[in-house]
């Protein structure tokens, strides 16, 4: 996981997403309801568990793409910090969240997480 109190994931379905280093997880919300479809910027409060995403994690979004999640940052450093190269200029930037984006529908080597 990157340095920072934050992590930029993708939900793909109703309790799985995808981390900054391309694991799937479960996921579980305090509520019981799923996250949509997206990108979402994850938090955890002070003596939380970084990294875990249960009932402690903080989701903020959907997102429709990861540079959007960075943009809501508005923080240059984080931006800086994102370890993803922008795509090459002759394949089109990933979005998150459309059902031809799900992990099991994209090779591995396109795939944007």
């Amino acid at each position: 996981m990157a340095s920072h109190d934050f992590e930029i994931v993708r939900v793909i379905s109703e309790c799985r997403l995808i981390d900054e280093e391309s694991f799937e997880h479960v996921y579980w919300r305090r509520d019981g309801r799923p996250l949509a479809l997206g990108c979402y910027i994850v938090s955890w409060p002070p003596g939380a568990r970084v990294g875990r995403f249960n009932e402690e994690a903080v989701f903020h979004g959907p997102y429709r793409q990861r540079t959007e999640a960075l943009a809501a940052l508005g923080d240059p450093a984080a931006r800086a910090a994102d370890r993803w190269a922008a795509p090459p200029a002759d394949r089109p930037a990933p979005s998150c969240g459309g059902a031809a984006d799900r992990v099991e529908d994209v090779p591995r080597e396109q795939h944007p997480f």
